[in-house]
């Protein structure tokens, strides 16, 4: 039982923090879009990615264009 409790504390706190990690890509992709020149500046931010918030941005890179469109 505690168990379960502690596997769904963390998951929240996963969900906060991937959260967090969208609302400042969303930022990023919003940045570029309005400034073009920028982006090889969003390369080198991918660059120091995990590979779970790179996902997680091509995620939403990929929902906030058909989101655009």
């Amino acid at each position: 039982d505690n168990e379960w409790k502690t596997r769904y504390e963390t998951q929240i706190e996963l969900n906060k923090q991937l959260e967090r990690q969208m609302n400042i890509f969303r930022d990023k992709v919003e940045l570029i879009h309005r400034n073009p020149a920028d982006k090889l500046s969003i390369v080198r931010t991918f660059d120091k990615m995990p590979v779970v918030s790179t996902v997680t941005c091509s995620w939403l890179s990929n929902k906030s264009q058909s989101d655009w469109k």
